[in-house]
């Protein structure tokens, strides 16, 4: 993390932060476990249209490649095996930012709240959080 960020913090009560991508790199694995799930389900679908996913909720992405790649499952069992994809990310393979404990302590000595908004599930954030040893510094999520 930027050394920079540690002088703004100054006269703050709190700091809320992303999860995905800020707190762990869950972002630089997403597109190896969705592609190949994907592509197992329609021969539409091409490395290169996972761009098109960032930001969309899960219902907005089904509804997108049921409409545009003929994506043959319902939104409920996508959701299930999303669900399973999300939980093997979070619990093996996403790992914390570097630097991101140290910015986390500072925050704590600061004497600042500390809170997670993200549209990942709490499960999913509370897997890696406790798998990495992260919980104790959030008071919310």
């Amino acid at each position: 993390m930027d050394n920079n960020l540690y002088k703004h913090t100054k006269g703050y009560l709190a700091v809320v932060l992303d999860f995905d991508g800020v707190i762990v790199d869950s972002e630089d694995h997403w597109g190896g476990v969705e592609n190949p799930y994907i592509k197992k389900h329609t021969s539409k679908w091409r490395d290169e249209d996972y761009g098109q996913l960032t930001g969309m909720g899960l219902s907005e992405v089904h509804k997108l490649l049921v409409t545009k790649y003929d994506f043959p499952l319902s939104e409920q069992q996508y959701f299930n095996d999303y669900e399973e994809l999300a939980l093997t990310l979070y619990s093996e393979v996403a790992k914390p930012i570097k630097g991101v404990e140290q910015f986390l302590e500072h925050l704590k000595a600061s004497d600042l709240k500390i809170a997670i908004a993200s549209s990942s599930r709490p499960t999913w954030i509370n897997i890696a959080l406790k798998r990495h040893g992260l919980r104790g510094y959030f008071s919310r999520i």
